[in-house]
């Protein structure tokens, strides 16, 4: 039996939304890093009240369903690719926003591309790897990938996204700092520390709540927005949202609050 949309049964005049960045806010530490039960707790019972919640993230919907439920973590919605793949709570997409198919070629093939350890392409829930170092941190994770040649890389299309990865930060600013001069016109290269995300222009997680918004009939009234990295800043500006003690120093400036971890955030907010 098909499951009810957001806000089915519920008291919509009082449905509030929460929407949380996964990686150094739902779980403390960086990639891979642990959940506090106490959090998975605090969003069973926010969702118990009759609120949504969601999950906006950086990740591809399989690395992103990987973690929830290894935490048993539940969510009404899933905003991917820092916004440009939306699903609902049975993975179903909603919407998705590619790259320019037609730059995919000469932007892998740029020198700052070049660099990275692996090139990781997410299209529709699916990841395919490309791994150019054996340090690439993406073989130590738990998701399942496609691992494919450069030469297939160069030829994929529909992507929502290209991820890069760099041995340091350093060496990651200033390859973003070069992509973004050769190609801004077109993507959206996004520094999060050594890991560089890249969608369409104009894309980024304040859009994607946005649309997201649109998509499952929810209100922006009492919107709590959550981040700790860079890619977080547009939807915290944007949302009046809040960020956790391990933010960077330029999220803490952008952030209304700064939280212990996403449960006190949604504990405080639950009156």
């Amino acid at each position: 039996m098909r499951r009810q949309e957001i806000g089915a049964g519920r008291n919509r005049k009082k449905l509030r939304v929460a929407i949380s960045d996964y990686d150094g806010t739902i779980s403390l530490g960086g990639i891979g890093g642990d959940v506090a039960p106490a959090v998975v707790e605090a969003i069973h019972a926010w969702r118990a009240s009759g609120n949504a919640f969601g999950i906006a993230t950086g990740r591809d919907l399989s690395m992103i369903v990987y973690e929830t439920e290894r935490w048993g973590i539940p969510f009404d919605f899933l905003i991917c690719c820092n916004g440009a793949a939306i699903y609902d709570r049975e993975l179903r997409l909603r919407q998705s926003i590619d790259v320019p198919d037609e730059i995919v070629p000469d932007f892998l093939m740029h020198p700052a591309a070049m660099r990275s350890m692996h090139v990781e392409l997410s299209s529709s829930g699916v990841v395919d790897l490309y791994v150019r170092d054996a340090r690439s941190w993406f073989l130590t994770l738990g998701p399942s990938y496609n691992e494919i040649t450069f030469d297939d890389a160069l030829h994929k299309k529909n992507l929502q996204q290209i991820s890069l990865a760099y041995l340091d930060v350093a060496d990651a600013t200033a390859c973003t700092k070069a992509l973004t001069h050769d190609f801004g016109d077109d993507v959206a290269p996004q520094q999060n520390g050594r890991s560089v995300d890249v969608t369409k222009s104009g894309v980024s997680k304040a859009t994607g709540i946005r649309d997201a918004l649109r998509i499952f009939d929810l209100s922006a009234d009492g919107l709590l927005a959550i981040g700790d990295g860079t890619n977080d800043i547009p939807m915290i500006e944007c949302y009046g949202g809040f960020t956790v003690k391990g933010a960077t120093d330029a999220v803490k400036r952008a952030a209304k609050k700064i939280y212990p971890d996403v449960a006190a955030m949604l504990r405080d907010s639950a009156g």
